[in-house]
């Protein structure tokens, strides 16, 4: 009898089937970072302090405050959506349609 995979040694973290078990993977190290991706730049110069000792990060936070103190309603809603969580969208039906419902009935067979 042929099967079409392969039989892997008892201890191993796969089972008879070749499939992983569970708690093991086959990338245990993760996903690999990506270099020259975006968001690794970013992340990095969000980082970086200027001659104020102050980072980006936190200059850029510094600054929606200070538009959100003065009015600005994109500026507060952001600072919002960031404390308290952006908040959930409904999602209406402008037409309702009709449910027809009809009996249920049920027919004894002997």
């Amino acid at each position: 009898m042929s099967h079409d995979f392969e039989v892997h040694e008892p201890g191993s973290s796969r089972d008879a089937g070749g499939r992983w078990l569970a708690g093991h993977s086959g990338n245990p190290s993760g996903s690999p970072v990506v270099v020259g991706s975006i968001t690794v730049e970013l992340r990095g110069q969000l980082e970086h302090v200027d001659g104020d000792g102050v980072p980006l990060h936190a200059r850029i936070a510094r600054r929606l405050l200070e538009l959100a103190e003065a009015g600005d309603l994109r500026a507060i809603r952001e600072v919002m959506d960031r404390l308290d969580g952006a908040p959930t969208r409904a999602v209406v039906d402008i037409e309702p349609q009709r449910i027809e419902l009809r009996p249920i009935t049920f027919e004894r067979r002997d």
